[in-house]
C-alpha cells in the first residue's frame, strides 16, 4: 500500500489494484474497515458456495450481510453480525453444513485466532529503491 496523494491510498496484490480512503476532493472510496468486511464477507460466501457446488446442493443466489461494531480507546472493530441469506429454501442438515463451513473460512479463522503482528520501519531518499535504508523495529 503507497500513498497516491493526500488521504488517497492505492493497494497493489497479484490480481490488481485497489484505492483506499478518499480522493484529494473529498470523495470516500474503499474505507479500511470495508476493505476487511468484504474480505471476511467474501471468504465465508466462497467456502460455503465451494461447499455447495462439491455436494450439488442448488442453494441459490447468497448473500452475506456484515455489520461491524466499533469501539474506542483503541479504536477498533469491536465485534461483527452476520447474516448469510440464501434465496432457496435449505434444509436445517445443508444450514447447518454451509454455517459451519462459512466459519472456518481463511479470514474468519485468521479474525478468531489473533495473528501475531510485527510492524517495521524503513526511511530511505526514494521509496522502492534499496538505498541502504534504515529499518527501525
Amino acid at each position: 500500500v503507497s500513498r497516491v496523494s493526500g488521504m488517497r491510498l492505492q493497494g497493489q496484490t497479484p490480481s490488481g489494484t485497489f484505492y483506499i480512503d478518499r480522493t484529494d476532493d473529498g470523495v470516500e472510496e474503499l474505507r479500511p474497515t470495508d476493505l476487511l468486511m468484504g474480505s471476511l464477507g467474501g471468504c465465508m460466501a466462497g467456502t460455503l458456495l465451494t461447499l455447495a457446488n462439491l455436494q450439488n446442493w442448488d442453494i441459490g443466489p447468497v448473500n452475506v450481510e456484515l455489520e461491524p461494531v466499533i469501539a474506542h480507546r483503541p479504536e477498533r472493530i469491536e465485534s461483527v453480525a452476520i447474516k448469510v441469506r440464501f434465496a432457496a429454501d435449505v434444509d436445517q442438515r445443508t444450514a447447518d453444513h454451509l454455517l459451519r463451513a462459512a466459519k472456518h473460512c481463511k479470514i474468519h479463522n485468521t479474525l478468531k485466532d489473533v495473528p501475531q503482528i510485527e510492524v517495521g520501519m524503513a526511511f530511505d531518499a526514494e521509496p522502492g529503491l534499496d538505498t541502504g535504508e534504515r529499518w527501525w523495529d
